[in-house]
Formats: structure tokens, sequence, C-alpha cells
């Protein structure tokens, strides 16, 4: 993507503000409930599983995914997928379907 950003950018520099307001954009992130972070604990030798010495961590944390389009005239507001799904191309379009008409 970081190659065509600037193709993308050269093709529509010299697009107006009315050219902009014809366009909708769209994004999704999914939220976690934890955040999956890695973290590295130094410890001493052969206390390797003393309390003090470990990091609490959950193998399958709860995520949603949210979905959100705006453009010039409005929102359309965020659509939440259901618990546990993911985001993949059908559904994204699925999704966009529905939620575009809800765009001002």
């Amino acid at each position: 993507m970081k190659s065509k950003r600037p193709t993308f950018a050269k093709e529509h520099e010299v697009w107006t503000s009315d050219d902009w307001s014809k366009v909708t954009f769209s994004d999704e992130y999914t939220l976690q409930q934890f955040a999956l972070r890695k973290k590295n604990v130094r410890r001493p030798l052969g206390k390797s599983f003393q309390e003090r010495y470990t990091v609490s961590t959950m193998k399958h944390p709860l995520s949603q995914v949210v979905l959100g389009v705006f453009r010039k005239s409005g929102t359309a507001g965020l659509k939440f997928l259901p618990p546990g799904n993911t985001m993949n191309g059908s559904r994204y379009v699925e999704s966009l379907k529905g939620h575009l008409k809800k765009c001002k």
C-alpha cells in the first residue's frame, strides 16, 4: 500500500473540493479486550514460575470489529459485527451495502 499512495496522490492532486465531496470513505477496526503485546520478563535462574516473575495473558481475548463510513454530507455512524466475527472481503462489501444507505 505504501507504494500505491504516492501514485494515488499524484493522480488526484488536481481534484477540487467538489470532486472530493462525491467520495465516501470507510474503515474498519478490531477492538480487543486486552492488548496483545509481547513483554519480556527477566528472572533469576530457577525462579521461572514464581508469580513475581510471570505475566498474565489471555489465550483468546474477546474482539469486536467496528465499521465506520463518512462523506462530506455526513456519517453513517458505526456498525458492529457480531462478537468473534472477523472481517473479510465479502463481509466488508455486504456491510457497506446496508450501511451506506444510512450515510446522509
